[in-house]
């Protein structure tokens, strides 16, 4: 059965996008995760962002930029974030890192 997960891209005023380590992994990537039961996608991704990083953004502050079906049959929806404000700890370390230098993995 395919899940459905959210990534949500945030820059700041000098073109940096937020990124937050996945420590089973060992990478940097989006801010994101899996979609719950009965949990719409923009509600998720809210949710995600301020769990993994600390940021806090209201879901009409979430624009839908991508949305397709990975290599597993997974629906991945792809929002950018904007207005967010920082309310709380991170789960893991973050960072802002120069757009320019990401390179996609998707």
């Amino acid at each position: 059965m395919s899940k459905i997960f959210v990534k949500v891209i945030v820059f700041d005023h000098e073109n940096n996008v937020l990124q937050h380590h996945y420590l089973d992994a060992e990478k940097w990537d989006l801010p994101g995760g899996r979609v719950e039961v009965g949990e719409q996608p923009k509600d998720a991704a809210a949710r995600e962002l301020l769990e993994r990083t600390g940021y806090s953004v209201i879901p009409e502050d979430i624009c839908l930029l991508a949305n397709f079906t990975d290599k597993d049959g997974d629906d991945i929806h792809i929002y950018e974030a904007t207005s967010v404000e920082r309310v709380g700890e991170p789960q893991t370390e973050i960072r802002w890192k120069a757009a320019k230098a990401i390179v996609g993995g998707y």
